[in-house]
């Protein structure tokens, strides 16, 4: 028999364990001042006392744009951008004033804003007691672990793209001299996909390099009037794709499928020295 009684007891005390509103937490130096971390799935308790206001502060880029209460005349809600303030009011009632009562006064709260839902109950408490809130901030850290994330990632990206640019040129100065980057290219309609983003060589070799985002395409040539398709092997130099030909040519043609692009080289012929030319800085331009 005691077995089966703590057994219901154990039962009940799961039940209202699982009913119970979140008590916002006291500030240390003054219990009045409280703050809770935001949770969808919980309702926030809010102690209040007659004659008395609390203020509840949202998040800063948040605006209130509903506001219901199960108890309107007896609270006085008001809204200011992202801060909601509550008191418990008298009302009448067929010529007669009824004054905030903590046993009638309970009700709940749902706030509305561009971002959250919020609930809320709202509990009178007797005037001996001085457990009534001020001010309730709300917090949200798994917004600000989501917010530190990001940032994360976004500085992996950017540590992870200085080290592939340092990579190629890394792999651009170890390569022989002398190097022409005075290149240019005539876009197709509709071709971006495979426009190269360098283009160099060596007085040997020529050297396209194409982006992950790039689609790469077959290389042609010229040999007198005629179009020829060029003999290329490829290699990854940093986040690169680079098409290497094992010559250089004065105009070459790259092709996949309708998309199209010439490519120019305006230093055909020419030796170019080890300045400045040598670094990966060079822009590809486009000839119009």
């Amino acid at each position: 028999m005691i077995k089966k009684i703590s057994l219901a007891l154990l039962i009940g005390a799961v039940m209202q364990s699982a009913i119970a509103a979140q008590i916002p937490s006291r500030s240390p130096y003054d219990s009045r001042i409280q703050a809770i971390n935001y949770n969808a799935a919980n309702v926030t308790e809010i102690m209040a006392k007659t004659g008395y206001a609390t203020v509840v502060n949202f998040g800063a880029d948040e605006v209130i744009i509903d506001i219901a209460s199960g108890f309107t005349n007896g609270w006085d809600i008001k809204d200011n951008n992202n801060r909601v303030f509550i008191k418990p009011v008298a009302f009448s009632n067929n010529s007669e004033v009824i004054e905030p009562n903590p046993t009638q006064w309970n009700t709940n709260l749902i706030i509305t804003t561009n971002k959250r839902v919020y609930s809320f109950d709202l509990n009178l408490i007797p005037d001996a007691e001085k457990n009534n809130a001020y001010v309730v901030n709300f917090a949200y850290p798994q917004e600000i672990a989501k917010q530190r994330q990001i940032a994360y990632q976004k500085a992996e990206q950017e540590r992870q793209q200085r080290l592939n640019k340092e990579a190629v040129n890394n792999d651009l100065e170890a390569m022989p001299s002398p190097k022409n980057w005075n290149y240019g290219m005539k876009v197709g309609e509709d071709s971006q996909s495979i426009t190269p983003d360098f283009v160099y060589d060596d007085a040997t070799r020529t050297f396209i390099g194409f982006a992950p985002e790039k689609s790469i395409p077959a290389v042609f040539y010229y040999q007198g009037e005629q179009e020829m398709m060029s003999n290329v092997t490829t290699k990854q130099q940093g986040k690169y794709t680079v098409i290497v030909l094992m010559k250089t040519a004065p105009k070459l043609i790259l092709r996949s499928g309708k998309e199209v692009i010439g490519i120019i080289n305006h230093g055909y012929g020419k030796y170019v020295s080890d300045g400045s030319n040598t670094s990966n800085g060079n822009v590809l331009r486009e000839v119009k």
